[in-house]
């Protein structure tokens, strides 16, 4: 088996780890934290230009989709960790990728994957494991 990285995320942290052999221990090598994913809405809007003066009455209403603001600062970080993992696969830091998050974002990671990047991987796995331990994680990927 080549060397293999093992990517635990979610939109607002994600671990990375590898293993040099088959159901192999996973060592930790880097933390990732996204604190602005973590945010409310109202905390990373700083311009309330989609605020819309109603006809009737003095309330204004939000224009914005609700939860907007949130998914940017997902796929920012998403985008951030792709880029990671392509400067990395350049340096030949790995052979094989083994994506693990929950199903959302998930999806974001893969679509800021580089085709070259995303030939690596190995196996995707849709559940949120960035909070669990080590034993747990190598539980959920030592048949791939």
């Amino acid at each position: 088996m080549s060397k293999q990285w093992i990517l635990v995320a979610e939109s607002a942290r994600a671990r990375l780890f590898v293993r040099a052999a088959p159901r192999g221990a996973l060592r930790e090598i880097e933390d990732f934290d996204h604190p602005d994913s973590r945010k409310k809405g109202h905390e990373l809007e700083t311009d309330r230009s989609g605020a819309v003066d109603q006809s009737h009455g003095h309330a204004l209403s939000d224009s914005r989709e609700k939860g907007a603001a949130q998914r940017i600062e997902a796929e920012t970080f998403a985008r951030q960790l792709a880029d990671h993992l392509r400067t990395a696969r350049g340096r030949n830091e790995f052979e094989q990728l083994v994506l693990i998050a929950d199903p959302r974002f998930l999806g974001m990671l893969r679509d800021h994957l580089d085709d070259a990047t995303r030939d690596c991987v190995v196996a995707s796995i849709d559940k949120n494991l960035v909070g669990e331990s080590v034993e747990r994680i190598k539980d959920e990927i030592d048949d791939i």
